[in-house]
């Protein structure tokens, strides 16, 4: 194996938030950008109408002379508010579910496809699919620069669709531009808010966290939340994962569009929450969709049915299966399927600027099932994968 020199400062930014800002790789190279987040602008009066037009013009341009159409169908609300503008404006699609055999988002989405009157392909995803292989992967194609913790589960569905669909709407990013994270869980401090929704944690040694700290104050601390969010978790994290899965299928983010941003933000608060929004347009659209129960969401209320009922079903139909929803449960698969492969990695990561004393703290709580750390796991394997990767090249 080869030497390396090492961007310090990147790896630092990889480890406590899960990506990196600047323009650099973890060795020190120019970053390939191709996609932009695109340039809005406010303006007064904005209604949730606006919104709803926007969303269709940004479907009606990305569709045109395309045949094959397909769209993300799980049991959320987004995937099924983009299906439903697209069936009222007389667009054939094909519903597309991931999901282990028999669980909650499949019985849902096979009602909403029913409900839409629309074919519905359905893709099974087992165990056997989170592979120390599939890891490496996502690794090499996302440079590195994210952890494959919240990749994992889309890049292996995304795979099974080539050259399926000549496009295929995506409902990524919904939430996180609509919400407007005004959530009890986060604190009011912009910036520290940010921080906990990205999972900030001090896997680095403390010059290196003051390092950190001071650039996110720097860049961040007179902006709000919306901004630091565009500029984090949008710009520089799923636009990354989007370009790289564009290597197998022709992914469109519906909301990722000038008109559409620009009626959203044009918006009051308490009417920007994408549950709110989802509601008031799908009931324009198709009301009978609200009648269907919505896959488990840890800050919203089930758009139409009861919460304690639609948590008894889940309760009921998982009992005693091991059963996984999607990247919310990336963790059981990492802990138990790979828990060789996971450790193997980190014992064997020995960079300067990590805190080993929190690295094994962690370790031993996630391997023993006590506390989700998986991503700040995944961070440290991302970058044991990718230093590998870059000294055999």
């Amino acid at each position: 194996m080869g030497t390396m020199e090492i961007n310090y400062d990147a790896v630092a930014e990889l480890l406590t938030l899960g990506f990196v800002w600047g323009d650099n790789t973890i060795e020190g190279k120019k970053v390939n950008r191709t996609l932009v987040v695109p340039e809005f602008e406010t303006y007064k009066g904005a209604t949730v109408l606006d919104v709803e037009e926007a969303l269709k013009n940004s479907i009606e341009r990305v569709v045109k002379g395309k045949d094959q159409i397909g769209v993300h169908l799980s049991g959320g609300k987004d995937t099924r508010l983009i299906a439903a503008l697209a069936r009222s404006l007389g667009i054939e699609i094909t519903g597309i579910t991931f999901s282990d055999p028999g669980d909650v988002d499949e019985i849902i989405a096979r009602k909403v496809a029913k409900c839409l009157g629309i074919p519905h392909k359905i893709c099974t995803v087992t165990t056997d699919n989170y592979s120390p292989e599939v890891m490496s992967e996502i690794v090499q194609d996302t440079d590195g620069l994210i952890s494959f913790q919240s990749l994992l589960f889309e890049h292996i569905f995304n795979k099974k669709l080539a050259n399926d669909f000549d496009v295929v709407l995506s409902w990524r990013l919904m939430s996180e531009i609509m919400d407007t994270w005004d959530f009890k869980k986060y604190p009011k401090n912009p910036l520290e808010a940010m921080k906990k929704r990205l999972g900030y944690l001090p896997i680095i040694k403390e010059e290196y966290v003051d390092t950190i700290e001071k650039k996110l104050n720097d860049l961040y601390k007179e902006k709000s939340l919306e901004e630091i969010m565009l500029d984090t978790i949008v710009k520089n994290v799923y636009l990354r994962h989007i370009e790289a899965t564009r290597k197998y299928v022709n992914i469109f983010q519906v909301v990722i569009d000038r008109e559409v941003l620009s009626s959203i933000y044009s918006l009051p608060l308490e009417k920007r929450r994408n549950c709110y929004l989802a509601k008031k347009i799908i009931k324009r659209n198709n009301p009978k969709l609200l009648c269907i129960p919505y896959s488990y969401s840890g800050y919203m209320i089930p758009l139409a049915f009861p919460y304690i009922i639609h948590q008894g079903l889940r309760l009921i139909h998982t009992r005693g299966k091991k059963k996984f929803f999607g990247q919310s449960d990336v963790a059981y698969h990492i802990r138990y399927t790979l828990k060789n492969f996971v450790e193997s990695k980190i014992n064997a990561l020995n960079i300067d600027l990590i805190n080993r004393d929190m690295v094994n703290k962690l370790l031993k709580e996630h391997l023993s099932g006590k506390q989700y750390h998986t991503d700040a796991i995944c961070r440290l394997v991302t970058l044991r994968i990718r230093l590998e990767n870059t000294m055999r090249e």
